[in-house]
């Protein structure tokens, strides 16, 4: 499963681009959700009504300065953003590495402080989500667990035995190298280089509840 998001600039776009974008993955192979990313100054209590009701999982922030985060009325936000509580997910625009550091750890106090669901930073491309975050956007336990009663989707890895430490990211980031088995919904789609490409096999994942569970 994938995660993505559309790029917002008007709240009335919100709902054709999003439904454009599931239109565009509809050949996917594998499943995905989407989330929304939006300049801070969309960031409204009408527009969180709106993904509220479309059941958007993610909201991808864009941050310049911690100076801006000042002027949020974070209290009514909190508010409109009840029960669903997308978390927001900082995406920093500073121009200086310092001025981007500054607004990550502003956004962590703030935002903790203020009771606001949020992720404390930025989420990279083409790399793992933690466990903890996939509980916070509630694609844990739907995606990404095994456990009784679930879906059968996993990889299997090339694991060395003097690699016991060897850590789940860096395992990814290996893919090619050490990606054995992939089984979607009970499905072998690759086995070793033999991979079925199966498009419009993927689905569309609707989160009911981010952040029902946590990660002690």
């Amino acid at each position: 499963m994938f995660l993505t998001y559309v790029e917002i600039d008007k709240e009335y776009l919100l709902r054709p681009v999003y439904n454009n974008m599931k239109t565009a993955l509809l050949n996917s192979p594998i499943d995905y959700t989407i989330g929304v990313k939006i300049p801070l100054r969309l960031l409204t209590t009408s527009f969180l009504i709106k993904c509220k009701r479309a059941k958007i999982p993610a909201i991808f922030v864009e941050v310049e300065d911690e100076w801006e985060l000042k002027e949020v009325p974070w209290g009514w936000l909190r508010e409109a953003m009840f029960p669903y509580n997308s978390p927001l997910i900082p995406v920093f625009v500073a121009e200086t590495e310092k001025q981007r550091i500054q607004a990550e750890v502003y956004w962590q106090e703030l935002l903790y402080i203020e009771k606001i669901p949020f992720i404390g930073h930025e989420l990279k491309e083409n790399v793992p989500i933690s466990r903890e975050d996939l509980c916070k956007l509630g694609i844990y336990p739907v995606k990404s667990g095994l456990h009784h009663g679930g879906e059968v989707s996993y990889n299997l890895y090339l694991k060395d035995d003097l690699e016991n430490e060897i850590c789940e990211k860096e395992l990814f980031m290996q893919l090619n190298e050490r990606l054995l088995v992939t089984v979607h919904k009970g499905m072998v789609i690759r086995a070793g280089k033999d991979v079925q490409f199966r498009p419009g096999f993927g689905e569309y994942v609707v989160i009911k509840t981010p952040a029902f569970f946590k990660v002690n």
